[in-house]
């Protein structure tokens, strides 16, 4: 029965518009509570039954759709299209511009506070991170483009300390509480098709900043 119900389950799943790795996920956590449940696994009782569900499953697509890296190209495209003298707009324009600088996760752009800032330095402190593994934290370049607009956005917003990046309400007036993720992404989709691309931007640290984009540009070396 339980052979008969997972092959019932799988067979469900496979007619749906769920990804390989999506299934593979609710495979696993069904063989979980088989376990648990003391019950007999079909995967290890009947090569037959592997055999068929692996077979089947390599139906379903495996590549998982990469979303559209942000590129130098597209970050001073932005900056001439996005209009700075609205919150969003110049908001936008910070918060590409300091990822593509800072190589910083999204998570890490969302906690970023004023306090985290050495203009001096023209650096900015995540005090964690996903890969930090000691807690000591890590800092992430600003150039002066860069800078120039992030300072533009505190004096604009009037934000003394706490969250750099703060949620706009409908009429574009500054709010206390941070932007959220999902906030973040949608705002990223936005620039997209700002720039008339379909793709959407990743946040996440694979990005060569300015300085070292310049820089391999200047060797006449070849770049993603």
């Amino acid at each position: 029965m339980t052979k008969i119900a997972c092959q019932a389950f799988f067979d469900g799943l496979m007619k749906t518009d769920l990804k390989h790795y999506t299934v593979k996920r609710k495979l696993a956590s069904i063989r979980f509570f088989i376990g648990v449940s003391e019950l007999p696994d079909p995967w290890k009782h009947s090569k037959l039954f592997a055999r068929y569900i692996n077979g089947k499953l390599k139906e379903k697509p495996a590549l998982q759709k990469q979303a559209k890296p942000l590129k130098l190209a597209d970050v001073r495209l932005a900056n001439k299209v996005l209009n700075i003298d609205t919150l969003l707009g110049l908001r936008d324009a910070v918060l590409i511009n300091v990822a593509l600088d800072t190589l910083f996760r999204a998570a890490n752009i969302l906690a970023i506070e004023v306090k985290h800032i050495d203009w001096q330095a023209n650096t900015i402190f995540a005090p964690r991170s996903k890969t930090d593994q000691t807690g000591e934290g890590h800092y992430g370049y600003l150039s002066d483009e860069t800078a120039t607009l992030l300072q533009k956005w505190l004096d604009v917003t009037n934000v003394k300390d706490g969250f750099v990046f703060r949620k706009l309400s409908p009429k574009q007036t500054v709010q206390k509480e941070p932007m959220q993720y999902q906030a973040l992404l949608k705002r990223y989709e936005a620039v997209g098709m700002a720039l008339g691309t379909d793709g959407k931007f990743t946040c996440h640290r694979l990005f060569l900043n300015k300085t070292q984009k310049t820089r391999i540009a200047n060797e006449n070396c070849y770049y993603p």
